[in-house]
Formats: C-alpha cells, structure tokens, sequence
C-alpha cells in the first residue's frame, strides 16, 4: 500500500512527526492494519509521545501482528519511559517468549529489573543479551555498571 510505505519511508528518513501524521492518515483508511500501529507506535516513542506510543502498540498486538516479539520489546521500553515497570517487565517477557534471541529484550529486561533494584537478575538478562550479540555495547555497559555496583 503506498501511504503504509510513504509513512515507512517518513519514519525512516528520521521525520518521526510527518511519518506519524502519514500513519494517522493511513489508519484512517485501514483501521486494522498492525504494522502500521506498530510502525505508528515508534515514532510517537522516538518524538517522546510515550503514552500514545504504548496504545499503539497495544492496538497493533490486540490485532493479532504476525511478529509480535519487537512490539512487545517496544511496548516494554514505551513503558519503562512512563516509570510502569511491573508492566514494562510483563511486556518483555513475552517478547522474550516470543524470541528467545532477542537480545534487545533481553538487555531492556535487565534495564527494568535493575530499576527495581533486582541487581542479580539485571545481571543475567546482561550476560544472555551479550551471549546473544557480544557486541551489543548497550548491554556491556549495562553490565558494567551492575557489575560496580555489586562490588561496592
């Protein structure tokens, strides 16, 4: 469809506010269309809009996207955004569920234990991002620093 793929192109170009103006405009033809939900959730996430963001991505789910492991991780770190940790926590587990691989689920996971002070379980959700992408900067220097804080 070519307004989903204008509003794609938006978003990846980096113009996350035309692309959500193109995604509002493509959803009110095909309401039920997931991915554009999900690619709609995204950029209202890039611009800050983090509340609108996790409708989108709940409405993306709630129609049943057929890859539904990066929605969740994005609905997690949406969440984690608005300080709902027990249900950002909740979120990426199932994208873990879904992907097992997924080390951004798996680092985003450690990030929302470690803000509830659950450092040992930080820790291995680090490691297992870093088993799955060793280069995975994000998650070394996430482990870095649970790392200090245990030792101190």
């Amino acid at each position: 469809n070519r307004s989903f793929t204008d509003a794609t192109a938006r978003l990846d170009a980096g113009k996350s506010s035309d692309a959500i103006a193109a995604f509002t405009e493509h959803l009110r033809k095909y309401p039920n269309h997931a991915e554009a939900h999900a690619q709609a959730g995204v950029a209202l996430q890039r611009t800050g809009e983090s509340a609108a963001a996790v409708g989108s991505f709940r409405k993306a789910l709630d129609l049943g996207i057929r890859s539904p492991a990066g929605v969740y991780n994005s609905l997690g770190t949406a969440l984690m955004s608005l300080n709902r940790l027990t249900e950002a926590e909740a979120a990426l587990k199932k994208a873990i569920v879904a992907a097992p691989d997924l080390a951004e689920a798996h680092n985003n996971l450690g990030a929302c234990v470690g803000q509830q002070q659950r450092l040992p379980e930080a820790l291995e959700h680090f490691k297992e991002a870093l088993r799955l992408r060793p280069g995975y900067e994000d998650a070394r220097r996430n482990l870095s620093h649970v790392e200090e804080v245990l030792n101190d």
